[in-house]
């Protein structure tokens, strides 16, 4: 699985990844919105994972993007939990699943192996 993070938080970046590479998960970090759509070109995730901290960030924008793609694109927003109106916004959206930051870094690795089964489950199986 591939796993592209949106976020301009170097410790939130260094938590994905120090959780995402023992998974066998790929993963990269990407500051801007603009730099997600032009990393997606090299390296299609199946997985989006928004900061809504980030400046500019516009988690809609995200979210019917990664609709619009031919292959299923699964979208997961985290936002302090002061930012509620953000978090609503982002479920609003359309993301696949929503989370107060806490939530996200504590259970990140039970977050990415769920994820990480259901696009194994999802795949064709060969006869």
């Amino acid at each position: 699985m591939r796993l592209l993070l949106l976020s301009g938080d170097l410790l939130v970046t260094s938590r994905v990844g120090g959780v995402a590479e023992p998974l066998h998960i790929s993963f990269r970090s990407v500051p801007s919105m603009e730099s997600l759509w032009a990393t997606w070109k090299q390296f299609p995730a199946e997985l989006v994972v928004v900061d809504l901290t980030l400046a500019g960030v516009d988690v809609e924008a995200v979210t019917e993007w990664a609709r619009s793609l031919h292959a299923h694109v699964e979208v997961i927003a985290f936002g302090p939990h002061v930012h509620l109106k953000k978090l609503e916004l982002a479920e609003q959206a359309g993301c696949d699943r929503v989370y107060v930051r806490g939530e996200f870094i504590s259970q990140m690795q039970a977050i990415l192996l769920r994820t990480a089964s259901m696009r194994t489950n999802d795949e064709p199986r060969m006869e």
